[in-house]
Parts: C-alpha cells; sequence; structure tokens
C-alpha cells in the first residue's frame, strides 16, 4: 500500500512539473509574439539601440521599380506609425528612416 501511495505522489509531482513548464513555454511564446511584431510584406532582422527596427523586405518591394519603392515606402510609414524608426538591410536607403522621410517615401518622393 505504501508503495502505490508513493508512486501517486511521485506521479502527481511529475504532472505539475510538467503543467508548469508548460505554463512557462506560452507565456513565453506569447511574450515574444508581441515583442516581435509583424508587418506585411517585411520580415523583422532586429532591434537597434534608439527604437531602430531592422527589417529585411519582400523580394517584390526590394527590386528597385517606382511601384515597389513607394510600396515600401508606405510600409516603411506603416512601420514609423507605430513610434519606430526603421533601417532596410536589402534596399537602397541604408541608414535609419525616420516618420518625416517615411512620410515622403510613401508618396513616391
Amino acid at each position: 500500500m505504501t508503495n502505490i501511495s508513493n508512486s501517486l505522489k511521485n506521479s502527481n509531482f511529475i504532472s505539475c512539473i510538467f503543467l508548469l513548464l508548460v505554463c512557462v513555454g506560452a507565456v513565453q511564446c506569447l511574450i515574444w509574439t508581441i515583442d516581435h511584431k509583424s508587418f506585411d510584406g517585411c520580415v523583422i532582422v532586429g532591434e537597434e539601440p534608439g527604437n531602430v527596427l531592422v527589417i529585411r523586405l519582400d523580394p517584390e518591394y526590394a527590386i528597385g521599380s517606382d511601384a515597389s519603392c513607394e510600396t515600401a515606402g508606405k510600409l516603411i510609414y506603416e512601420i514609423c506609425r507605430e513610434g519606430y524608426n526603421v533601417r532596410v538591410t536589402n534596399w537602397t536607403i541604408t541608414e535609419v528612416i525616420g516618420i518625416e522621410k517615411a512620410f515622403w517615401l510613401a508618396r513616391g518622393y
């Protein structure tokens, strides 16, 4: 009888540990998802000091045509409106883009 009782206690302890690990993992995934907000048309590569979001544009936005540049500008402007400055890794403009410059890029200038 004692062996069954100890076995049940061990089983409950292991179940509680497993449940705790699953909960911690779910919370970490949620935090990561909130911190790595995505925008359609790019992949977030990282962040730099000064609230700079580093992105890589989808290939169709980075081809260099007037239409693709305007579309990329609209995307960058959307990101800037969220409070970030943007640096693009695979585009003609490699310096940090603020909201004012993004405003004009979104209009095709």
